[in-house]
């Protein structure tokens, strides 16, 4: 495993190599690999936590009436394995609680979206990562999983469809 100023180099002077091959100006050539490189280490491509994360469980009472939970809103950012360029939107689980595992707690849940999503990906990857996750980590009785997210490689290419959503959906009953 490399250090991560032996990572940086490497990465900075590929990023060099490639603005140069497109014709950058010196005076990017001389800043911008670096930052970049910082930037894409900062966004932990392959986060270690993946995929050893479980989830913080609160324990349920016995005989304790089993709502439906739903958590939406989840923001998060990941970057397309087809282009290397960001898609971003937002999650929203819902699950039947095992009686027997409990409920998930908030953080533990936007943890495992932000892992998830910092790796490169697809959005239909994404979305079957994080539904495998929940199902094996949860054993829920009911799992609904759905995300929406922007594509800046469908936005900036020809296509050129400002706010255009891909949502992308999993459900199933569990076997509890």
């Amino acid at each position: 495993m490399l250090e991560p100023s032996e990572r940086a180099a490497i990465i900075a002077k590929s990023l060099r190599d490639l603005l140069g091959a497109l014709g950058a100006s010196e005076s990017i050539l001389a800043t911008a690999p670096f930052k970049v490189a910082t930037l894409l280490q900062d966004l932990q491509f392959n986060d270690p936590a993946w995929p050893k994360l479980s989830l913080l469980k609160v324990p349920l009472s016995a005989g304790e009436h089993l709502p439906l939970v739903e958590l939406a809103g989840l923001s998060f950012c990941s970057f397309c394995e087809h282009h290397l360029l960001p898609f971003f939107g937002e999650v929203k689980i819902s699950y039947r609680p095992n009686p027997a595992l409990g409920v998930a707690s908030l953080g533990s849940l936007a943890r495992l979206v932000q892992v998830c999503a910092s790796r490169l990906t697809i959005q239909e990857k994404l979305t079957a990562d994080l539904f495998a996750a929940l199902s094996a980590d949860l054993q829920p009785r009911e799992l609904y999983l759905e995300i929406k997210a922007r594509h800046l490689c469908f936005e900036l290419t020809g296509n050129q469809r400002e706010n255009a959503t891909l949502c992308t959906k999993l459900s199933s009953l569990g076997t509890v």
